[in-house]
């Protein structure tokens, strides 16, 4: 809104104040004190994207901006998109895409079609992802272009993992010391201190740690198997007193024993 200023000048010749008096509030010279409204308000564009913190980034034609999105009538159009004539449309171009504005004919997330992505390692010419460069394999399910040979996610064939504890050379696992390969969907395990493989390859440690290949437990609780873990013997209804000890339907564990 436009402001109109009322000049220390005028203040001093109706309060009769003096020129120290007038300093002493902060007023000298040619300056001001004392905003007060005036008249007339700032214009704002119902398409425009300035101003604001929900501000959208580009000019919304003929539509409205709402939380920087961009709305054809009770439409929100996708990220980079306008309204126009009562439709949201891309800059030409672009093709409309639910996540945005994309140019079909190059774009690597959507080549040809929208949210058509084309693997890492790949490039989109005229609307076609490439062929994997030479000396890779195309994983589609893992989204790359791997040279297996080398890859430890993808060591021999898509999907094989040879993991952080070993090397894939000529297309083959190699585990580190102390470490044993535990399949394709694992790797190489440290099966020393590795709860999902204490001792060896698939031995869960429930709760607790794993350490030198045993699964440990908490004090107070004993270790009962793998599709058991760590429990309470003093407590546990399925393993009262020792390992596998079940208490009757309808009995409790305390101290150990089965009662009820």
């Amino acid at each position: 809104m436009k402001m109109k200023m009322i000049a220390c000048g005028s203040i001093a010749a109706l309060l009769g104040l003096s020129a120290a008096q007038m300093l002493a509030v902060g007023c000298g010279g040619d300056q001001t004190l004392f905003p007060t409204m005036g008249s007339g308000s700032a214009s704002t564009g119902s398409g425009s994207g300035a101003g604001g913190s929900g501000a959208c980034a580009t000019d919304c034609g003929g539509g409205t901006c709402s939380n920087g999105v961009c709305h054809c009538g009770a439409q929100a159009c996708p990220v980079g998109a306008t309204c126009q004539a009562g439709a949201c449309a891309c800059p030409t171009g672009l093709s409309i895409c639910t996540a945005g504005c994309f140019d079909l004919m190059s774009d690597l997330k959507s080549c040809g079609a929208c949210d058509k992505a084309c693997l890492t390692g790949q490039t989109c010419t005229a609307g076609q992802c490439s062929m994997c460069p030479a000396g890779t394999q195309a994983c589609n399910k893992q989204g790359v272009c791997s040279a297996t040979d080398t890859d430890l996610l993808n060591c021999g064939g898509c999907g094989v993992l040879c993991g952080a504890n070993g090397a894939c050379a000529a297309g083959k696992c190699t585990c580190n010391a102390g470490a044993n390969y535990c399949g394709s969907e694992i790797g190489c395990a440290l099966v020393a201190t590795d709860t999902k493989n204490c001792g060896g390859c698939g031995n869960l440690c429930v709760q607790g740690m794993c350490a030198a290949g045993k699964c440990t437990c908490d004090a107070g609780t004993m270790y009962c198997g793998k599709d058991t873990g760590c429990v309470d013997l003093q407590t546990n209804h399925d393993n009262c007193g020792q390992c596998g000890m079940k208490c009757n339907p309808g009995q409790t564990c305390a101290g150990g024993v089965c009662t009820g």
